[in-house]
């Protein structure tokens, strides 16, 4: 985040609103990053964790972040073994509880800038941004999911 912070800031509007995007999105990043390691979940635990929530599977994942399948299936077990994933890796009632306390965490740690901004203008950035992305999906500019389709693996 600091190293994004300090580039100087784009004279265009759009080059500058996207930089800024980053900035927070880093931002955010951190604090989930922060909220995960404290939790105990690794990086590629975490991954299971997108997977469970139907963000991307096992070939995608592995195949953009280059880990195996042995270590994969061993993260799951150790997920298992801490009563997060059922036996198919999808979250049991516990993961879903242990996984809204991250969110939670996640929100705490990432909401200072939005508290700078103050609640009305934090409210009228995200009515403007949701109205972006709504017309970048639509327009067919950004896929809108992760992973994006063209990259699924069966």
């Amino acid at each position: 985040t600091a190293a994004l912070s300090a580039l100087a800031r784009p004279e265009d509007t759009a080059l500058a609103l996207w930089q800024d995007c980053t900035v927070l999105r880093v931002y955010r990043g951190d604090g989930h990053n922060i909220a995960l390691a404290t939790a105990g979940i690794d990086g590629l635990e975490s991954h299971l964790f997108m997977s469970a929530a139907g963000h991307g599977n096992q070939p995608t994942i592995t195949g953009i972040r280059g880990w195996t399948e042995d270590e994969w299936h061993a993260a799951k077990a150790r997920l298992q073994d801490r009563g997060l994933l059922d036996a198919e890796g999808g979250f049991t009632a516990e993961g879903d509880r242990f996984r809204a306390e991250i969110e939670v965490t996640t929100d705490r740690l990432s909401s200072q800038p939005l508290e700078n901004l103050g609640m009305e203008r934090a409210e009228r950035l995200f009515t403007l941004l949701v109205e972006l992305t709504d017309y970048l999906r639509e327009t067919g500019e950004v896929a809108g999911m992760w992973p994006p389709p063209a990259t699924l693996r069966s």
